[in-house]
């Protein structure tokens, strides 16, 4: 009921889907690192932004199992600072990126409206040409 299916321990720092499927932060960000989807090990459902932590459930787990969350803490800490660090990084990088590709597709969708209506004037109207 408390274990990552990842780790097969007691979830730390857990992030749930909206599937409802519920991981430790670490192990869900190595698991997406390693195999490149965002998609939920359990159910196989693709997610699009990241999953946010569930709080209550983290406050539970720490109450119900405080050695087990404690030993796990310093190492999975280090880990999971570091790992928020590096996905802020590339959510950055998507935002800056974003901009001059949306750009892009704006202007083939503008060139494709221009071609649909030069051909349909000239379809329209046959004499003219």
């Amino acid at each position: 009921m408390y274990t990552c299916l990842i780790c097969m321990d007691v979830f730390y720092e857990p992030v749930t889907l909206l599937c409802g499927h519920t991981y430790c932060f670490t192990c869900l960000y190595k698991l997406v690192q390693t195999s490149h989807k965002n998609q939920c090990p359990a159910c196989f459902e693709h997610w699009k932004d990241w999953p946010r932590t569930n709080y209550v459930l983290g406050e539970i787990i720490r109450k119900e199992f405080p050695k087990r969350y404690k030993r796990g803490e310093t190492e999975k800490q280090r880990e999971a600072q570091q790992q928020r660090n590096e996905l802020e990084q590339t959510i950055q990088k998507n935002k800056e990126h974003r901009v001059p590709i949306l750009f892009q597709e704006m202007k083939l969708a503008a060139f494709l409206i221009l071609i649909f209506l030069v051909v349909w004037n000239k379809y329209k109207n046959p004499s003219q040409y």
